[in-house]
């Protein structure tokens, strides 16, 4: 017996890192986006 399966692409939460060295403070921010849909997010199995 065969199942539909599908998958969704999901947002992830930028991170924010903090370094502090002795002449300044330095923050980075680091997002990540979908290049492309995958092509078997819908399959059977």
């Amino acid at each position: 017996m065969l199942t539909d399966y599908e998958t969704e692409a999901k947002e992830i939460a930028p991170k924010t890192v903090v370094e502090e060295t002795p002449l300044a403070t330095i923050t980075r921010t680091y997002t990540y986006t979908l290049k492309a849909e995958p092509e078997n997010k819908k399959v059977k199995f």
